[in-house]
């Protein structure tokens, strides 16, 4: 079974503050030692809103700690290709009834685009396909067709 993108939330009160934190377990590739470790972790930190960062040579994944709601997850997967290392990639194509124009696309793009794992979703209006690809293992493709479907548009098919 592949290790696939996973957030889980904490809820914290300090000093009459409360926040959300999350946290984020992420599959790497490409790893191959405790350099590549090291660099990989010092890359992560970087990233605006990341409190902390574990990388695990034995498991080929990241943990990171962050503030919800303060943390680009795009940022996260550049971060690490940036680094020179690989975020497993799988792509979903879902055919949809209704898209008619570049508003319904840009609708269905940024519905996906809030879907905890997906790194991009592009609409093919003309064929009334979009494809989505997600971090692997990471996203059910039922969860992508419900936020689809909760935008208002039918599934046909899913292919890829």
């Amino acid at each position: 079974m592949a290790l696939g993108w996973m957030c889980i939330l904490f809820y914290t009160e300090e000093m009459g503050q409360s926040e959300f934190t999350a946290l984020f377990v992420l599959p790497i590739c490409g790893l191959t030692g405790e350099n590549s470790v090291q660099e990989l972790q010092a890359a992560l930190c970087r990233v605006p809103g990341v409190s902390k960062v574990d990388v695990c040579l034995k498991t080929g994944s990241a943990t990171i700690s962050a503030m919800y709601g303060r943390i680009d997850a795009f940022a996260i997967v550049d971060a690490v290709r940036d680094a020179g290392y690989a975020v497993p990639i799988e792509t979903v194509i879902l055919k949809i009834n209704g898209m008619k124009c570049v508003s319904c696309a840009s609708r269905v793009e940024s519905a996906l685009g809030d879907v905890a794992g997906v790194v991009d979703a592009s609409v093919d209006i003309a064929k009334n396909l979009v494809k989505v690809q997600i971090v692997s293992g990471a996203v059910n493709r039922f969860v992508l067709e419900k936020a689809i479907i909760d935008t208002g548009y039918e599934i046909v098919s899913t292919a890829g």
